[in-house]
């Protein structure tokens, strides 16, 4: 059966088609050198009617994004590309799916893919690109659309594009990043950023390990692979600072997909029952 599954994140579109475990094309957009919506959909639409000549329809498209949809499949609000809002992503995609179309948040389809590859029941899974997205596994299900970037960590902080202060994003994310890099030389930022995204995800990693005894926190997204000493920084930090005893300590490493952790989600999301389809979706739409 042919699946297809689609990443759509702030600087990049990713998609995929397999029929079992076999890829049968993989196409990536820039959407920094794409930005404006329609044209970013129309090239979508042309490549799919292209391939879909070749492969046939897929059964399922299974769309991993940060953005809420209105009831139409519109893109409702989308603070990290606001040119994006009003899209009509679901009108554009859902004739090139013979059964149904589904639209999931990126850091729940990521912790999906991670919590299914890695078998674990309890895990915690942090993306951190142009702004900071994730999920959680609890009990082996994830808990749908829970906004991971914007968990507060610095009460009256750093401003986030939600229009709080303190969150996480505006500590862990690109744009986080981008100020600091305005601010000071280049060395000095990724310093600065570096600890301070540290200690930020750890006050959050230590928050939801009280909560949910997680055993297992992956990252993902391009910062990720930017800052490799990361995942060992938020260890210490968490080690040392912010979790409490007797909490065991939980592994932190690497998602196993990297970056591509929403796209491989939307591929197991696009072949799982439909009741698991329901159950994980902002959106689901028979075709």
């Amino acid at each position: 059966m042919v699946r297809l599954g689609i990443d759509i994140g702030g600087s990049k579109i990713a998609l995929a088609a397999r029929d079992g475990s076999h890829t049968l094309f993989e196409h990536r957009v820039g959407l920094d050198t794409h930005p404006a919506p329609d044209e970013v959909l129309a090239a979508l639409a042309a490549y799919l009617e292209r391939q879909c000549a070749v492969h046939g329809r897929p059964a399922t498209i299974a769309i991993a994004s940060a953005p809420n949809l209105d009831r139409d499949g519109r893109v409702e609000r989308w603070p990290n590309r606001p040119a994006w809002e009003g899209a009509p992503v679901v009108a554009t995609l859902a004739p090139f799916a013979r059964e149904r179309i589904v639209w999931c948040d990126d850091g729940t389809a990521a912790t999906l893919a991670d919590a299914w590859t890695l078998g674990a029941r309890n895990l915690v899974h942090f993306s951190l690109g142009t702004g900071v997205g994730g999920g959680i596994c609890v009990d082996g299900s994830v808990l749908r659309d829970r906004e991971l970037g914007h968990l507060l960590v610095h009460p009256h902080g750093a401003p986030c594009s939600c229009g709080r202060h303190g969150c996480l994003q505006a500590y862990a994310s690109g744009r986080a990043f981008e100020r600091l890099a305005e601010r000071h030389p280049a060395d000095v930022a990724a310093a600065r950023w570096l600890d301070g995204a540290a200690d930020a995800l750890a006050a959050c990693s230590a928050n939801l390990v009280e909560l949910f005894h997680s055993t297992c926190i992956t990252l993902s997204g391009g910062l990720v692979h930017r800052f490799p000493a990361l995942p060992d920084a938020v260890a210490r930090a968490l080690g040392a600072t912010f979790l409490k005893r007797p909490l065991a300590m939980p592994e932190i490493r690497l998602s196993p997909y990297g970056g591509d952790a929403p796209l491989q989600g939307a591929l197991a999301l696009a072949a799982a029952p439909d009741a698991e389809q329901r159950a994980a979706c902002r959106h689901w739409r028979a075709a």
